[in-house]
């Protein structure tokens, strides 16, 4: 079967079918739908896949098992997805309450450093995948990540996530992630290496004051098991390290902290050489230590 489909606003087409759609502007579809061996109860594929938005473009091909059991398999591209406009379209508006009233305002949970908001570990044992993605640019809360790439398999709740990897607005990150959600307590394993990360864009991608700038080096191993962030952490072995050499750094992030020890007034602007910034994590049955700690500057050594 060929499908093509053309709309100028997605919204507009579903509200003259009385059917609410998302808010999706110029998009184009097309694609050859087939069926899987054994016919359509085993499952279809499309084919050709092109999809065009006013804030992505994806082709590949894509394949969805029914039977045995629910699975997708395919191959993605995307030259360019804007995640924020994306999901702008697709937010639903909330009605206005039928009584008049205004809608009771949500209460706020405390702020937690390591959140303890359960994960979705249900749809992990729900479905398997095995996809591969590569993205040249993808907007995500306004920071750009290029040359998205990884190959992620999904089979009975175990997830595998190899050589996945973007560049960053100050360099290039390489990431590895294993969480099997098919165990009670499910065992989560994350290794991070990003060799240099040009430091003040990253701070400014981030929004944070771009206080420090200079080459950062980053190195995590860590392994854990729970159903939450905080759960993992909790039980948390491993280590993460943290490496800069040649740097500069605005003496208002020391200023203060160092008046308050009459140290040296750094308060009115301007920068010092940060010589070596060295912190070193290291994480046993969810202790952490830290073995290395490191601040070599011109207005202060912090060790």
């Amino acid at each position: 079967l060929l499908l093509t489909a053309k709309t100028p606003d997605l919204a507009a087409l579903g509200s003259a079918a009385h059917v609410a759609l998302p808010g999706l502007k110029d998009m184009a579809l097309s694609t050859r739908i087939t069926d899987l061996p054994g016919g359509l109860p085993a499952g279809v594929a499309l084919k050709q896949l092109k999809l065009t938005l006013k804030s992505a473009d994806i082709d590949g091909e894509l394949a969805l098992a029914l039977a045995p059991r629910l699975s997708v398999k395919g191959n993605l591209h995307a030259g360019r997805i804007d995640a924020d406009a994306l999901s702008a379209a697709m937010a639903v508006p909330v009605p206005a309450p039928a009584d008049g009233k205004p809608a009771p305002v949500p209460v706020a949970k405390p702020a937690r450093l390591i959140p303890d908001d359960p994960l979705p570990l249900d749809g992990l044992r729900a479905t398997d995948a095995d996809l591969t993605l590569a993205v040249g640019e993808l907007i995500e809360d306004g920071v750009s990540y290029r040359d998205v790439a990884g190959h992620a398999v999904l089979t009975n709740g175990h997830l595998q996530l190899d050589q996945a990897s973007a560049s960053l607005p100050g360099g290039k990150v390489d990431l590895k992630l294993s969480l099997d959600a098919s165990q009670a307590e499910p065992p989560v394993a994350i290794t991070l290496h990003a060799p240099g990360l040009a430091l003040q864009p990253l701070l400014k991608a981030f929004g944070a004051p771009a206080y420090a700038q200079g080459t950062l080096e980053i190195d995590a191993v860590l392994t854990g098991a729970g159903k939450t962030p905080h759960a993992i952490a909790s039980v948390l072995d491993g280590h993460v390290g943290l490496a800069l050499e040649n740097g500069q750094i605005d003496n208002r992030l020391l200023g203060d902290a160092l008046r308050r020890v009459n140290l040296l007034d750094t308060g009115k602007g301007g920068t010092s050489a940060l010589r070596c910034l060295a912190v070193r994590l290291e994480a046993k049955d969810g202790v952490g230590e830290f073995p290395a700690l490191l601040i070599d500057s011109e207005p202060t050594r912090i060790d």
